[in-house]
Order: C-alpha cells, then sequence, then structure tokens
C-alpha cells in the first residue's frame, strides 16, 4: 500500500528545523513557561488544539523533556541558567511540541471505552542543520542521548554535520556524503567508538 504526503504526516509530525539555541537570555519566565508560550503560537493554528486544556499541553511538554533528558528543576529554572546541552535541549523540546501540535487530533472515546475524549499527537520529526557542530563533543554527547531516547519513542532525527562522531553513537544510520554525492551508508550504530 502506498502512503501519500497526507497520510504520512497524520502519523508523523511537521518536520521542524533547528540550525541554533534557542534565546535563552529572558529571565522573566521559567523554561517550562517559556515552553507553553511557545507552543501557544502552533496551538492557535490548530482549531482542535485550541479546546485543549492549558495542563494537557504542560504534560506533554513535561514529556518531552523528561524523554530528552531535561530535569524537572532545569524546567522550573530560568533559560540563561541552563547549561549550554540543556540550552540544546529546551530547543529541541520547542520543536517537538511544535512538530507534534501541528497535527493533533482529538476524538470522544465510546462509553465502552470510558468516554471523555482521546487526544493523539503525531512523532515529532526533527532536522537538524549543523546544530551542534560548534559545541564540545561533551554537550554534543548528551544532546546525543537526548536525542537517542526521542527516536527510541518513534521520534524522528535527521543531522546534517561535519562532525558525525559527535552523533554516530547514538544514530541508526549514517551516511557519508561529499560534493552531493553518497559515498558511503552505515547501518551500525557506534560506528566511530
Amino acid at each position: 500500500m502506498l502512503c501519500g504526503k497526507r497520510d504520512i504526516f497524520n502519523i508523523l509530525g511537521l518536520p521542524i528545523m533547528l540550525d541554533s539555541k534557542p534565546d535563552c537570555f529572558d529571565d522573566r519566565s521559567t523554561v517550562i513557561e517559556k515552553i507553553m508560550s511557545s507552543t501557544r503560537a502552533s496551538i492557535n493554528n490548530v482549531p482542535i488544539l485550541s479546546q485543549f486544556d492549558v495542563t494537557l499541553v504542560e504534560r506533554l511538554g513535561r514529556e518531552y523533556a523528561s524523554i530528552l533528558n531535561l530535569s524537572e528543576e532545569e524546567l522550573e529554572g530560568v533559560p540563561s541558567d541552563l547549561s549550554p546541552s540543556g540550552q540544546y535541549l529546551f530547543g529541541l523540546v520547542l520543536a517537538c511540541m511544535e512538530s507534534s501540535a501541528s497535527t493533533a487530533q482529538m476524538s470522544e472515546l465510546s462509553q465502552e471505552k470510558g468516554g471523555g475524549i482521546k487526544v493523539e499527537v503525531s512523532l515529532p520529526v526533527l532536522l537538524l542543520d549543523e546544530l551542534l557542530d560548534s559545541e564540545t563533543s561533551i554537550v554534543a554527547n548528551k544532546v546525543g542521548v537526548g536525542l537517542r531516547n526521542l527516536t527510541l519513542r518513534g521520534g524522528i532525527v535527521l543531522a546534517a554535520t561535519h562532525h558525525p562522531e559527535y552523533l554516530s553513537s547514538v544514530a541508526d544510520r549514517i551516511i557519508t556524503m561529499s560534493g552531493g554525492k553518497v559515498l558511503s551508508v552505515n547501518n551500525c550504530a557506534r560506528m566511530y567508538k
């Protein structure tokens, strides 16, 4: 069975590209408040989501933060207090929220299933354009663990980098290119370790 673009995006979120850390210099809000305020724009663009209770969106934000290894303490702090890896993880949580919110669906459960409302969010799709290339391997490895956790839960991450060793330990597949041509495809994780 062939899947069209519309079918694929019912399962997957809207691809979101990241090429830098988010702005972390506004200390008027906590990290979780920033996640919530950033997500409101996505929610307002999807009519079904505008009916959501704010706590549902916050739960999703906290779930993505947990998956990516951003701690509760970091969520309750201000963005400027985040470590360099924490700043990247914060940006990844924002991107996951935007990607997933783009295709959320709500349906009513039958009385047999207890009634109520069922909300389904899509799997996030992240496109990383040299996101970690200017960072140390320590920061890249910590962020890489969070990305691996996300992919193990069904998220999709595509990263373009000049430092494949930074993410090779968490990658499922490494495609080496030069001059627009594919030089090699390796399906083994931990290629460089």
